[in-house]
């Protein structure tokens, strides 16, 4: 899929990504994608693999405080104004996206390089405008309910 360094992305949020990490340490070809990319887990399967999983914990952290992965990692202020690090990519979505685009693998297979790329470009774009519009329509929901309960509030305080 990504024939040149130039393509590839700097980072890959995949399940299971400390076992791609492995496969491609153990065949050898991790000495070609090192210089490019970083494979990164879900933050819930780095916390459930962060102790037993030595490459996983070295090589797999979404959220690397050592400063290896700058755009991993934000500073971020609590209420008190004391600093913190926290995760800048939320790798649930990461989640979520994979296994809907699951769906697609046979399609997606068999397609050459340039169609693979229109394809899934595409199918991100409406994904994408179907997420927005759903949450759009929920935050309308919310207001209508708000607006209803205060319109109710305020027939209340004219009736007494």
């Amino acid at each position: 899929v990504y024939p040149t360094e130039e393509s590839r992305p700097d980072y890959i949020c995949i399940d299971k990504g400390c076992q791609v990490f492995a496969t491609a340490v153990a065949n050898g070809s991790w000495d070609i994608w090192k210089k490019t990319t970083r494979f990164i887990v879900d933050a819930y399967h780095y916390i459930n693999h962060r102790v037993l999983d030595y490459l996983c914990q070295k090589f797999c952290n979404p959220s690397p405080g050592d400063g290896s992965a700058p755009n991993l990692v934000v500073l971020a202020y609590d209420k008190n104004g004391r600093a913190y690090l926290k995760r800048a990519f939320n790798t649930q979505v990461c989640e979520q996206l994979n296994a809907w685009l699951g769906g697609y693998q046979s399609i997606l297979k068999c397609m050459t390089p340039g169609n693979f790329n229109w394809f899934l470009h595409t199918m991100l774009f409406y994904r994408t405008k179907y997420v927005l519009h759903k949450q759009e329509m929920k935050k309308s929901e919310e207001d209508e309910e708000e607006n209803l309960g205060l319109d109710e509030e305020a027939q209340d305080a004219e009736d007494n």
